[in-house]
């Protein structure tokens, strides 16, 4: 599950990675669609921030940055709707991206922007991987992609956006090697990072904040996950990832009121997918009917759960949701008919 959620939010992370300083561009006035950017992004308007980025990309087709923000928009759909749709649209922007700054980085050797935006690539084609249990294809690129921050890091160690995917990295290679007592200080670390990264960087505050809130419940520390889930939800209310995340660490810890509070809040949000992708829409109904059954609300979850069954799709991956549904809807019916 920490996985699941994590896959969610690295591509968005790597979009708001801060622009450049390169002869080619004008920091400030770039920094100006990053910015429309971020809140298109994080509020799931894709198609304004696909033409948006198209638009700069036509003016400036020999720029790679706007290949690499269009890469990562085509990674979050694909992420937030549950689908490979986007596929072609994403490859093609990355390979144009990676060539595109490995030309510049034989002349702006010093640059660390350049690993910056190389790395990121790498990381958001392995967090695709990822999505697919492509465990070889998901470790080389991320080696590969922090091989690239760190050298970013080495050359400017105020790049905060770095602290994040170094911390991420860092807290990952704890986790598989738990076994190890020492390992836990590491943890931390890396949590410190990634805190420092939510309070100093310019582009990508909000989505380290999701990192956070990632690590936090995984951490069963549920109240700073909820202080920063809070945060994210003040500024970018319709933004479906960070309810997902709160509402899988109240599931995990059997916290059922709190919740059905998520996934009902959750619920019209994920209305505004495209009908064409159920995933989400089974997915979401399964969890309700589940929290319903806990909570003992049986005529609500029999409601659900044929919700759930009168869906139909092709997705092998909804098989699962529905023989659990299906188990959910005879248990509800028998506590229904007990006195």
């Amino acid at each position: 599950m920490l996985w699941r959620n994590f896959s969610r939010i690295l591509p968005v992370l790597a979009l708001l990675a801060p622009c450049g300083v390169q002869a080619a561009l004008t920091p400030h006035a770039y920094a100006l669609v990053i910015d429309s950017g971020i809140a298109l992004t994080m509020n799931q308007e894709y198609t304004a921030v696909v033409s948006l980025l198209k638009a700069h990309a036509a003016k400036e087709p020999s720029n790679p940055l706007f290949m690499f923000y269009l890469m990562h928009v085509y990674q979050v759909m694909m992420i937030d709707y549950e689908t490979t749709d986007f596929k072609r649209e994403f490859d093609s922007c990355a390979l144009a991206a990676e060539k595109g700054f490995l030309k510049r980085a034989a002349s702006e050797a010093n640059n660390p922007w350049i690993n910056y935006y190389l790395g990121n690539i790498y990381v958001t084609q392995g967090a695709y991987e990822l999505r697919f249990a492509n465990y070889l294809n998901f470790s080389k690129n991320i080696l590969k992609g922090v091989k690239q921050l760190k050298k970013a890091f080495e050359k400017d160690t105020t790049l905060y956006d770095a602290c994040i995917y170094l911390g991420l990295f860092q807290y990952a290679k704890a986790e598989l090697f738990g076994w190890v007592t020492f390992w836990e200080d590491d943890k931390d670390v890396a949590i410190s990072l990634i805190e420092e990264a939510s309070k100093k960087s310019r582009y990508s505050r909000e989505v380290a904040e999701e990192i956070l809130i990632g690590l936090y419940g995984h951490r069963g520390e549920r109240e700073k996950a909820s202080a920063a889930a809070a945060r994210v939800k003040e500024r970018f209310p319709g933004n479906r990832a960070v309810y997902w995340l709160m509402a899988n660490i109240y599931l995990r810890n059997k916290q059922y009121a709190a919740a059905k509070t998520e996934f009902d809040a959750l619920a019209p949000l994920v209305n505004q997918i495209p009908a064409t992708y159920q995933y989400n829409y089974i997915s979401l109904d399964t969890y309700r009917a589940k929290v319903a059954f806990e909570l003992g609300d049986y005529g609500q979850c029999l409601a659900l759960c044929d919700t759930v069954l009168g869906r139909q799709s092709g997705d092998e991956r909804i098989t699962p949701f529905k023989d659990i549904v299906r188990k959910l809807k005879k248990k509800s019916a028998e506590r229904k008919m007990q006195p």
